[in-house]
């Protein structure tokens, strides 16, 4: 065989390898920061929606004149954020794929919020 040939067929696997090795990092980099995205979101969902429920138990509380009552934990909050975001985000869903996928979550965040309290009078 011509070393000319051989150069050109080493040239082109190197070529072809480097191209592979190229694409995986922008796939794997692409990926990670779609999910980094969306869990920022879920974050900033979480929050608001804990936000927006201490303000009306706040409210309500002063308004019947009690004692504010124990909120749920914010962990509670911040799982249920990501699930929806996730839901909605990832894939081609159905209403009824995230419909269930809500309902799930829902009832994820309630065994979240049990052991979390649980977990509170353990410590206390």
């Amino acid at each position: 065989m011509n070393i000319n040939v051989t150069f050109a067929v080493g040239g082109f696997v190197g070529a072809i390898i480097g191209f592979g090795g190229t694409m995986l990092s922008t796939f794997i980099t692409r990926k990670s920061e779609e999910r980094r995205q969306i869990r920022e979101l879920g974050l900033r969902v979480a929050l608001a929606k804990f936000e927006q429920i201490n303000a009306l138990a706040k409210g309500l509380a002063a308004m019947k004149g009690e004692p504010f009552q124990e909120m749920p934990p914010f962990e509670q909050f911040l799982s249920y954020g990501i699930r929806i975001v996730e839901a909605v985000c990832i894939g081609n869903r159905s209403a009824e794929d995230i419909g269930r996928i809500i309902s799930e979550s829902a009832r994820f965040s309630n065994a979240v919020t049990e052991a979390t309290k649980a977990q509170n009078e353990h410590q206390k």
